[in-house]
């Protein structure tokens, strides 16, 4: 949990911004792109129950009321169908009744962003049953370049095998919380996959500041009008819709 500490002077748009891709909570206040106030929750509790007591407590923290915020934006997945579902509807419908824009940003993106550093990234996110979601992202000048291959989901070796050009590519960023949990693996499969040895992997701990560079992230994309709808990113089907899928 973090503030500012003082009442900043509010030059642009402030933006509320919020990630329930996963179980814990994000939440982020900016002016433009200064971040005022930022909280990560993490408890037992779904979204459902908790999302709108971690708004208002992220507001009061950034002493900001609700007809205050300019734009809201959304971390869009991958993760958690049931969260996304959660935190999507909660930010349409406060910027359908505050008449405000909301603005969707990818996960995947972010972590590669929170690193702060530019290069070849892998993000690897836990996806349960033992998979992840995995993209690959070029980050140049804080800013996403290149998504040089297109995002899966699986287990984590057999997804990665299936993209070993990407896997050469020196020096590799991996974020997320997949790749730390892997990273044994991934790191053996890298070292089987080197040319000459020149291959250098990087593995970053989980817990980059997500929900400030969602906000972030949002009022630059507003600012050099990029703004994409918050639609979830979820790579793979529900079991809902895999369900029926299999009835027809």
């Amino acid at each position: 949990m973090s503030n500012s500490g003082f009442k900043a002077d509010r030059a642009g748009p402030i933006i509320l911004a919020i990630d329930t891709s996963s179980s814990e909570a994000r939440l982020a206040v900016s002016i433009a792109e200064n971040v005022i106030a930022a909280l990560a929750i993490r408890n037992d509790r779904p979204h459902s129950q908790t999302l709108f007591s971690q708004i208002s407590t992220v507001l009061q923290l950034a002493d900001v009321k609700d007809d205050e915020i300019g734009a809201f934006a959304a971390a869009t997945g991958p993760g958690s169908f049931t969260g996304l579902r959660v935190g999507l509807a909660a930010l349409k419908g406060l910027a359908d009744s505050l008449r405000k824009p909301c603005l969707g940003v990818d996960s995947l993106d972010l972590h590669a962003l929170a690193s702060g550093i530019d290069g070849a990234h892998l993000v690897m996110l836990c996806a349960g049953r033992g998979e992840v979601y995995c993209g690959f992202r070029d980050v140049e000048s804080g800013d996403i370049v290149d998504r040089p291959a297109g995002d899966k989901v699986g287990e984590p070796l057999s997804v990665l095998r299936s993209m070993p050009e990407y896997l050469r590519r020196s020096p590799l960023i991996v974020v997320g919380d997949g790749g730390y949990i892997y990273k044994d693996e991934t790191s053996t499969l890298i070292d089987q996959l080197r040319v000459d040895g020149t291959t250098e992997t990087i593995f970053l701990k989980p817990g980059l500041n997500i929900p400030s560079v969602l906000a972030q992230r949002a009022a630059l994309l507003m600012k050099e009008n990029r703004i994409a709808p918050a639609a979830p990113h979820y790579i793979r089907q529900s079991d809902a819709e895999n369900g029926r899928e299999r009835r027809q």
